[in-house]
């Protein structure tokens, strides 16, 4: 007959968490800083970096203190069972990096030092690997193209109106596509991929929806920095 004993526990010693946790912390830096170099996300990359300083040392001390007994263990699982996450992933890059992330923090708190080492070189090496051929597939198309975000108080602008907005920037540009539109009471946030651009367009656009629209936050990412 199978005997488990719940109550067994595991010595850990300071020494061996206070690696870990220096681990963590470095491989937060190299994760980081690898993402600010090969992200396609249209969000400054920077803060991957306090967000991986926090979640890898955390998963890495959570694993490393449940392995020591059989009980805490079962308490996470049903802790974790009740916990729901009400906070939508916008982008299928962010959930990928959440989850390298508390992969590293899983492998070093089980102490597989090695394996999680190999990994994250690889999961890098992998990063630059598409960067660099993403930017030599559209350097060869001789494709430009820019981001534009708007961002339109709509109590300032009680007489807004989308398909007017859309038209206003048809007017002067014919080649673009709305790429994400998210609205609450207050905002309505507006991005648009504009391909085969010039400056003068941009520029007329600019100027256009500046005098249709009273406090209109504006901002252009260039294709060269952010990817979609």
């Amino acid at each position: 007959m199978l005997n488990l004993d719940l109550t067994q526990n595991i010595i850990l010693s300071f020494e061996e968490i206070l690696y870990s946790l220096s681990l963590a912390i470095i491989f937060a830096s190299i994760l980081s800083f690898t993402i600010s170099k090969t992200t396609r996300l249209l969000v400054d990359p920077k803060q991957f970096y306090p967000l991986f300083l926090i979640l890898i040392p955390t998963t890495t001390l959570t694993i490393t203190i449940i392995k020591s007994s059989i009980a805490l263990s079962l308490g996470l699982v049903g802790a974790l069972s009740i916990i729901r996450f009400r906070t939508p992933i916008k982008e299928p890059e962010e959930l990928a990096y959440i989850f390298i992330a508390i992969a590293l923090g899983l492998g070093l708190g089980a102490g597989q030092y090695l394996i999680t080492t190999i990994f994250l070189v690889i999961i890098c090496l992998v990063m630059l690997v598409l960067r660099l051929t993403h930017i030599n597939v559209f350097s060869q198309e001789k494709s430009e193209y820019v981001f534009i975000d708007l961002v339109i108080n709509k109590k300032q602008n009680q007489n807004f109106d989308l398909i007017q907005l859309i038209k206003l920037i048809k007017s002067d540009i014919d080649n673009f596509q709305i790429k994400s539109l998210e609205e609450n009471k207050q905002n309505l946030e507006l991005t648009l991929l504009i391909k085969n651009f010039d400056y003068e367009k941009i520029e007329k656009v600019r100027k256009n929806l500046l005098d249709k629209f009273e406090n209109l936050e504006i901002s252009i990412f260039d294709h060269k920095k952010l990817i979609t």
